[in-house]
């Protein structure tokens, strides 16, 4: 378990970020049976869309987090699944380093943040509507999911 701390780099401040790519397979429709990822709008970017993530809190481990993020933006509860990504995006005096996980919903919230949209997109449709910063998190997740079972 990773737990954050502080950390001031070059004098830019160094902010820990943790999200969760949300999959399900789905049980109704056309669709049924297919891996399907959860992607929500963004708040700091409208009209982009990205997976639930958000600031680790003094303290807090990545995996909490992540967990906490993805409950709080898009409403679902998740098995929390392998690390799949790790990268740092720089942004005037600040940088954030990210860290993302596979999660498989396992229950819906009646709470969330409904100023977001959510939408449960096929494998092959992520990387073409996800925010460009996370198109490589989409891509290993895209591959890895369909590499296991529960794609099957």
């Amino acid at each position: 378990m990773i737990i954050f701390v502080n950390k001031l780099c070059m004098n830019q401040r160094l902010i820990y970020k943790a999200g969760i790519v949300p999959y399900r397979k789905n049980q109704t429709g056309k669709n049924t049976g297919e891996v399907e990822i959860l992607i929500v709008s963004a708040r700091k970017y409208p009209g982009q869309w990205v997976f639930p993530v958000g600031t680790v809190e003094k303290g807090e481990s990545f995996e909490d987090a992540a967990l906490r993020e993805c409950a709080e933006e898009s409403g679902y509860n998740v098995a929390l699944g392998e690390k799949i990504d790790t990268f740092t995006i720089s942004e005037d005096e600040s940088s954030a380093q990210f860290i993302f996980f596979s999660g498989l919903v396992i229950s819906e919230n009646k709470v969330w943040e409904h100023d977001r949209e959510r939408r449960w997109l096929k494998l092959d449709d992520v990387t073409e509507i996800i925010a460009r910063p996370f198109k490589k998190v989409a891509e290993i997740a895209i591959t890895n999911l369909k590499e296991s079972k529960i794609s099957e």
